[in-house]
């Protein structure tokens, strides 16, 4: 995403707090979790690792 923002920085630099760059699964990912209880589907798993201790 550091490559996106640098090439394009001249142009989108004003703006850029008001930006969000992602990758299209990152876009898709939140689409998901944000309509997907409109579908019926359950929310998302995610897996976290267990911390130390």
């Amino acid at each position: 995403m550091a490559q996106v923002i640098n090439r394009a920085g001249g142009v989108i630099s004003p703006y850029l707090q008001r930006i969000d760059v992602s990758t299209f699964h990152g876009f898709a990912w939140r689409v998901i979790n944000a309509f997907d209880q409109y579908h019926g589907y359950p929310a998302p798993q995610q897996i976290r690792r267990r911390r130390p201790g």
